[in-house]
Protein backbone atom coordinates (compact mmCIF):
# COMPACT_ATOMS: atom_id res chain seq x y z
CA UNK A 1 0.00 0.00 0.00
CA UNK A 2 1.07 3.76 -0.62
CA UNK A 3 2.28 6.36 1.63
CA UNK A 4 -0.17 8.59 2.35
CA UNK A 5 -0.66 11.96 4.00
CA UNK A 6 -3.82 11.88 5.69
CA UNK A 7 -3.89 15.91 6.08
CA UNK A 8 -6.29 18.17 4.34
CA UNK A 9 -6.23 21.36 2.80
CA UNK A 10 -9.89 21.66 3.98
CA UNK A 11 -9.73 19.91 7.28
CA UNK A 12 -10.63 22.82 9.59
CA UNK A 13 -9.87 22.85 13.30
CA UNK A 14 -13.11 20.40 14.93
CA UNK A 15 -12.46 17.96 11.90
CA UNK A 16 -8.72 17.75 12.58
CA UNK A 17 -9.24 17.45 16.46
CA UNK A 18 -12.52 15.05 17.02
CA UNK A 19 -12.70 13.49 13.57
CA UNK A 20 -9.39 13.31 11.70
CA UNK A 21 -7.70 11.65 14.56
CA UNK A 22 -9.93 8.51 14.62
CA UNK A 23 -9.84 8.19 10.92
CA UNK A 24 -5.99 8.21 10.48
CA UNK A 25 -6.22 5.06 12.73
CA UNK A 26 -9.50 3.46 11.31
CA UNK A 27 -8.73 3.53 7.77
CA UNK A 28 -5.62 1.53 7.60
CA UNK A 29 -7.64 -1.35 9.20
CA UNK A 30 -10.34 -0.64 6.74
CA UNK A 31 -7.74 -0.97 4.05
CA UNK A 32 -6.91 -4.43 4.75
CA UNK A 33 -10.07 -5.73 3.90
CA UNK A 34 -11.98 -5.75 0.49
CA UNK A 35 -13.99 -2.18 1.02
CA UNK A 36 -14.18 0.17 -1.06
CA UNK A 37 -14.21 3.69 -0.54
CA UNK A 38 -17.37 4.17 -2.35
CA UNK A 39 -19.14 1.40 0.25
CA UNK A 40 -17.53 3.71 3.10
CA UNK A 41 -19.24 6.91 1.22
CA UNK A 42 -22.75 4.76 0.86
CA UNK A 43 -22.59 3.96 4.65
CA UNK A 44 -22.05 7.42 6.28
CA UNK A 45 -25.03 9.07 3.86
CA UNK A 46 -27.20 6.24 5.59
CA UNK A 47 -26.03 6.32 8.98
CA UNK A 48 -26.33 10.17 8.28
CA UNK A 49 -29.80 9.75 7.26
CA UNK A 50 -30.08 7.66 9.79
CA UNK A 51 -29.24 10.26 12.64
CA UNK A 52 -31.52 12.73 10.89
CA UNK A 53 -34.34 11.04 11.60
CA UNK A 54 -33.27 10.02 15.07
CA UNK A 55 -32.40 13.59 15.21
CA UNK A 56 -35.99 14.82 14.59
CA UNK A 57 -37.71 13.63 17.36
CA UNK A 58 -37.92 15.38 20.63
CA UNK A 59 -36.15 14.04 23.74
CA UNK A 60 -32.48 14.22 25.10
CA UNK A 61 -31.50 10.45 25.31
CA UNK A 62 -32.19 10.99 20.68
CA UNK A 63 -30.37 13.71 20.66
CA UNK A 64 -27.31 12.29 22.06
CA UNK A 65 -27.79 9.09 19.81
CA UNK A 66 -27.79 11.32 16.45
CA UNK A 67 -24.87 13.38 17.86
CA UNK A 68 -22.79 10.39 18.08
CA UNK A 69 -24.19 8.87 14.52
CA UNK A 70 -23.65 12.26 12.74
CA UNK A 71 -19.78 12.13 14.63
CA UNK A 72 -19.66 8.21 13.08
CA UNK A 73 -20.82 9.81 9.68
CA UNK A 74 -18.40 13.23 9.57
CA UNK A 75 -15.34 10.13 10.43
CA UNK A 76 -16.28 7.69 7.89
CA UNK A 77 -16.00 10.90 5.55
CA UNK A 78 -12.73 10.70 6.24
CA UNK A 79 -11.78 7.26 5.90
CA UNK A 80 -13.10 7.08 1.99
CA UNK A 81 -10.97 9.74 1.11
CA UNK A 82 -7.98 8.07 2.42
CA UNK A 83 -9.15 4.95 1.81
CA UNK A 84 -8.78 5.78 -2.01
CA UNK A 85 -5.25 7.96 -1.43
CA UNK A 86 -3.91 4.86 0.51
CA UNK A 87 -5.16 1.88 -2.26
CA UNK A 88 -5.73 3.59 -4.94
CA UNK A 89 -9.30 2.03 -5.23
CA UNK A 90 -11.05 5.40 -5.83
CA UNK A 91 -12.74 6.19 -8.69
CA UNK A 92 -13.90 9.08 -10.37
CA UNK A 93 -18.09 8.23 -9.67
CA UNK A 94 -17.20 7.67 -5.50
CA UNK A 95 -15.09 11.31 -5.72
CA UNK A 96 -17.89 12.52 -7.39
CA UNK A 97 -20.28 10.65 -5.35
CA UNK A 98 -18.77 11.94 -1.74
CA UNK A 99 -20.03 15.86 -2.12
CA UNK A 100 -23.12 14.80 -3.38
CA UNK A 101 -24.00 12.40 -0.20
CA UNK A 102 -22.59 15.34 2.18
CA UNK A 103 -25.54 17.80 0.69
CA UNK A 104 -27.94 15.24 0.95
CA UNK A 105 -26.95 14.66 4.76
CA UNK A 106 -27.31 18.18 4.84
CA UNK A 107 -30.40 18.41 3.65
CA UNK A 108 -31.59 16.01 6.25
CA UNK A 109 -30.60 17.15 9.31
CA UNK A 110 -32.32 21.11 8.29
CA UNK A 111 -35.25 18.78 7.85
CA UNK A 112 -35.14 17.37 11.39
CA UNK A 113 -34.45 20.53 12.79
CA UNK A 114 -37.80 21.84 10.70
CA UNK A 115 -39.65 19.06 11.98
CA UNK A 116 -38.32 19.36 15.77
CA UNK A 117 -39.07 23.62 15.07
CA UNK A 118 -42.73 22.80 14.20
CA UNK A 119 -42.85 20.38 17.51
CA UNK A 120 -41.42 23.42 19.59
CA UNK A 121 -42.24 26.56 17.90
CA UNK A 122 -39.42 28.27 18.56
CA UNK A 123 -39.50 31.96 19.41
CA UNK A 124 -43.56 31.33 19.04
CA UNK A 125 -43.25 31.19 15.35
CA UNK A 126 -46.06 29.40 13.55
CA UNK A 127 -45.85 26.04 11.35
CA UNK A 128 -45.56 27.92 8.35
CA UNK A 129 -42.86 30.68 9.75
CA UNK A 130 -40.58 27.78 10.16
CA UNK A 131 -41.34 26.21 7.31
CA UNK A 132 -40.51 29.22 5.14
CA UNK A 133 -36.95 29.85 7.13
CA UNK A 134 -36.47 26.06 6.66
CA UNK A 135 -36.59 26.59 2.70
CA UNK A 136 -34.39 30.18 2.55
CA UNK A 137 -31.96 27.82 5.08
CA UNK A 138 -31.94 25.01 2.75
CA UNK A 139 -31.16 26.85 -0.22
CA UNK A 140 -28.52 29.23 1.40
CA UNK A 141 -26.39 26.46 2.65
CA UNK A 142 -26.66 24.47 -0.49
CA UNK A 143 -25.64 27.65 -2.36
CA UNK A 144 -22.98 28.16 -0.30
CA UNK A 145 -21.83 24.44 -0.29
CA UNK A 146 -21.99 24.69 -3.76
CA UNK A 147 -19.21 27.03 -4.33
CA UNK A 148 -17.15 25.33 -1.91
CA UNK A 149 -17.48 21.54 -3.50
CA UNK A 150 -17.46 23.40 -7.25
CA UNK A 151 -14.15 25.40 -6.70
CA UNK A 152 -12.65 22.60 -4.50
CA UNK A 153 -12.97 20.53 -7.26
CA UNK A 154 -9.18 19.92 -9.32
CA UNK A 155 -10.99 20.29 -12.77
CA UNK A 156 -12.21 23.73 -11.58
CA UNK A 157 -8.74 24.95 -9.88
CA UNK A 158 -7.13 23.97 -13.26
CA UNK A 159 -9.25 26.51 -14.71
CA UNK A 160 -8.59 29.12 -12.43
CA UNK A 161 -4.76 29.05 -11.74
CA UNK A 162 -5.45 31.68 -8.76
CA UNK A 163 -7.29 29.29 -6.74
CA UNK A 164 -4.06 27.49 -6.66
CA UNK A 165 -2.26 29.57 -4.59
CA UNK A 166 -5.61 30.85 -2.73
CA UNK A 167 -8.04 28.71 -0.32
CA UNK A 168 -11.23 29.87 -0.48
CA UNK A 169 -12.79 27.58 1.47
CA UNK A 170 -13.42 29.00 4.74
CA UNK A 171 -14.75 26.12 6.75
CA UNK A 172 -18.56 26.48 7.87
CA UNK A 173 -19.38 22.81 7.12
CA UNK A 174 -17.11 21.98 10.28
CA UNK A 175 -19.09 24.58 12.32
CA UNK A 176 -22.73 23.00 10.58
CA UNK A 177 -21.31 19.21 11.97
CA UNK A 178 -20.37 20.18 15.49
CA UNK A 179 -23.46 22.77 15.66
CA UNK A 180 -25.71 20.29 15.15
CA UNK A 181 -24.19 18.46 17.41
CA UNK A 182 -23.63 20.64 20.26
CA UNK A 183 -28.20 21.39 19.93
CA UNK A 184 -28.68 18.07 20.20
CA UNK A 185 -26.89 17.53 23.48
CA UNK A 186 -28.05 20.13 24.55
CA UNK A 187 -31.62 19.19 23.91
CA UNK A 188 -32.24 22.29 22.05
CA UNK A 189 -32.14 20.75 17.95
CA UNK A 190 -35.39 23.28 16.92
CA UNK A 191 -32.94 26.35 17.66
CA UNK A 192 -30.30 24.57 14.70
CA UNK A 193 -32.21 25.78 11.74
CA UNK A 194 -31.62 29.58 13.08
CA UNK A 195 -27.70 28.46 13.46
CA UNK A 196 -27.81 27.41 9.85
CA UNK A 197 -29.36 30.25 8.33
CA UNK A 198 -27.12 32.74 9.76
CA UNK A 199 -23.87 30.55 9.18
CA UNK A 200 -25.57 30.09 5.41
CA UNK A 201 -26.19 33.79 4.95
CA UNK A 202 -22.48 34.83 6.44
CA UNK A 203 -20.94 32.11 4.33
CA UNK A 204 -22.67 32.85 0.93
CA UNK A 205 -21.89 36.42 1.00
CA UNK A 206 -17.85 36.25 2.14
CA UNK A 207 -17.67 32.95 -0.19
CA UNK A 208 -19.22 35.13 -3.44
CA UNK A 209 -16.74 38.09 -2.19
CA UNK A 210 -13.89 36.10 -2.06
CA UNK A 211 -14.41 34.08 -5.29
CA UNK A 212 -14.92 37.24 -7.26
CA UNK A 213 -11.68 38.36 -6.39
CA UNK A 214 -10.07 35.49 -7.82
CA UNK A 215 -12.00 35.49 -11.01
CA UNK A 216 -10.57 39.07 -11.22
CA UNK A 217 -7.53 38.29 -10.53
CA UNK A 218 -7.72 35.20 -13.04
CA UNK A 219 -8.56 37.71 -16.05
CA UNK A 220 -5.60 39.79 -15.11
CA UNK A 221 -2.31 39.22 -17.54
CA UNK A 222 0.94 38.02 -15.52
CA UNK A 223 3.69 40.13 -16.67
CA UNK A 224 6.49 37.69 -16.33
CA UNK A 225 9.17 40.20 -17.08
CA UNK A 226 11.23 41.57 -14.45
Amino acid sequence: MKKINFSRPSDSFFTHIFARSVSVHLTPVVAKTSITPLQVTILGLIIGLFAACIGSVSGWAYGILAAILIELSHILDCVDGELARLTGKGNPFAASLDPISDRIKDTAVIIAAFIQGTLVSPFGLSDSTIAFVALITMGLWLCYMYIVDAFLNPARRKLLPSITNKRIYIGLYDLFVYGSIFFWLTNQFEYFLFFVLVLASFGVVIQILRLKKILMLDQVPFNREK
